[in-house]
């Protein structure tokens, strides 16, 4: 459990973490230890070589249109197929499918990355 920090005389913080995570230990600049979402291994894969991070906010967003956009059930299409008894029509709706979500994403990350 989580105990709150404690300071002390000289205003140092002592924060206390649960020994079942080790990994998710971070020293910060003030000396005190803090909690990251990301082990110490992935942290730095989250970054490009020249700092930048990888996840902007425009590409996430095209991410996410993109998968809400792009017909990706396989069931879907297996679905169509047995209801229209032919492939033209599984293979029609994926094909704009994909072809509507990236555009959408393409689109969402160009202005996003102008702005």
């Amino acid at each position: 459990m989580l105990s709150h920090p404690e300071i002390s005389a000289d205003n140092s913080t002592n924060v206390r973490f649960p020994e079942c995570c080790p990994e998710k230990r971070r020293q910060s600049d003030t000396g005190a230890q803090a909690l990251s979402p990301y082990p110490r291994h992935l942290e730095a894969t989250l970054r490009l070589p020249d700092g930048r991070p990888v996840f902007t906010l425009p590409m996430v967003l095209g991410l996410l249109l993109f998968y809400a956009w792009c017909l990706q059930c396989a069931a879907t299409l297996a679905i169509i197929r047995r209801e229209t008894n032919s492939w033209r029509w599984p293979i029609f709706a994926w094909t704009y499918m994909t072809v509507i979500g990236y555009s959408g994403a393409l689109l969402i990350y160009q202005v996003g990355s102008t702005l």
